[in-house]
């Protein structure tokens, strides 16, 4: 059957999107449409060779297209090719993680020196007191001193999010009524959940069952609402669907080149809105809310810089999957050793990199990606503004290197 697309290339690209998530449940994270649009396009289930073709031909299209909305065209073409070749792999049988990165979030992925992680370790036995024990055990027991008690009206996460959205708000403009909905959820394999709502609401999920200390909580909030993904959403909501009338951002899609710039946001977005002097003094304010010791507010945060490199340990687990030769316990025990976790939380994490394979990837290669575009200019903070105004893949960052260069 031949798909009568919309003339219009968003609402074509919402009609794929939709066509492609009724066979893959999840390729749509989120989704904002109007009632009225999800009923005007509820059409039957579409083969997958239609949905190529349909892919290719707006490809080539658009392509073809100049103009002012130039960039708006090149962005949807690299979201369409991996859409595409989602569709494709799926036909053609299994296919490695490596691959799979390439062809969907047009990166190439890369082996992340392990002396990077011994580096990080070695940062740890400087940092963390003292008392006895494993380096896991020394770090998992200062974690624990400084934890935070999870509750969805808990004082300390709200203020948390009041204070990172105040400088949020001396960077840009944010809409009156934005909000991001706490909820926990120890289901979660990751520790924490952001689904972009809509009309400037997200829902953002924390699982209570993982131990966070304050510096790891500000990082989470941080990473999924200010100025992280329920930031970057509200803008291009904003911005791009309501001003521009680009309807294509109506969706979240999963396993496309958007999502690469969105993780490099998320991850370094807190290291622009405040320096570390700031984040330090807020972090033993919050302490000393929490009922928590503050002197030790440097330490924690110095530690979750350590921390967060050590989680980029999934990259390299994801490119193991790929290695026949490499055991489930190799890659578990890599993990343990180089990630710096007991063995339940090894699991975990290989159960995650299984779970989402190619996306992570997307941490450690977006903020690479990020920090190279913010390493090119001096107002850092107007260049973190515009990555989360403009629709922007790897593709489309390289090419601003050139001109920020």
């Amino acid at each position: 059957m031949n798909i009568d697309l919309p003339s219009d290339p968003g609402d074509a690209f919402l009609v794929l999107s939709l066509a492609i998530d009724a066979h893959f449940a999840g390729h749509i994270d989120s989704c904002y449409l109007k009632q009225e649009d999800r009923a005007r396009w509820a059409i039957e289930r579409i083969p997958l060779t239609d949905i190529v073709s349909a892919c290719y031909a707006l490809e080539t299209d658009l392509t073809n297209r100049v103009g002012p909305d130039a960039e708006r065209y090149a962005y949807l073409v690299d979201q369409l090719g991996a859409m595409r070749r989602k569709v494709e792999f799926s036909t053609e049988g299994k296919s490695t993680v490596a691959n799979e990165a390439r062809a969907f979030l047009g990166i190439e992925p890369e082996w992340i020196d392990d002396a990077i992680f011994d580096r990080e370790q070695d940062r740890l036995r400087g940092l963390l007191p003292q008392n006895g024990g494993s380096l896991h055990e020394r770090e998992n027991a200062f974690r624990r001193n400084g934890q935070v008690k999870l509750t969805p009206t808990s004082p300390t996460v709200y203020a948390i999010m009041d204070w990172l959205q105040s400088r949020v708000r001396k960077l840009l403009t944010l809409p009156v009524g934005e909000r991001a909905d706490i909820f926990l959820n120890d289901a979660l394999l990751s520790m924490a959940y952001h689904r972009y709502q809509g009309n400037m609401i997200s829902t953002m999920e924390i699982n209570p069952m993982r131990v966070m200390d304050i510096a790891g909580l500000i990082s989470l909030i941080a990473h999924e609402v200010y100025p992280g993904h329920h930031t970057e959403l509200v803008i291009k909501e904003c911005t791009l669907n309501r001003r521009r009338g680009w309807r294509e951002h109506q969706v979240t899609i999963i396993d496309a080149p958007s999502c690469v710039i969105a993780e490099g946001i998320a991850t370094r977005g807190l290291y622009v809105i405040i320096t570390q002097d700031e984040l330090i003094e807020r972090c033993g304010e919050l302490l000393t809310l929490s009922g928590l010791d503050r002197g030790d507010a440097e330490t924690r945060v110095q530690v979750e810089k350590s921390r967060q490199i050590l989680r980029n340990i999934v990259n390299n687990a994801a490119l193991l999957l790929d290695d026949p030769t490499v055991s489930e316990r190799d890659i578990l025990y890599y993990i343990a050793e180089k990630g710096l976790t007991d063995d339940r939380e090894a699991q975990r994490m290989l159960r995650f990199v299984r779970t989402v394979r190619s996306y992570a990837f997307t941490y450690s290669q977006g903020s690479k990606l990020v920090d190279q575009f913010l390493d090119r200019v001096d107002d850092k903070p107007s260049a973190l503004a515009k990555l989360l105004r403009e629709p922007v893949t790897p593709t489309i960052l390289k090419a601003w290197y050139a001109n920020a260069a």
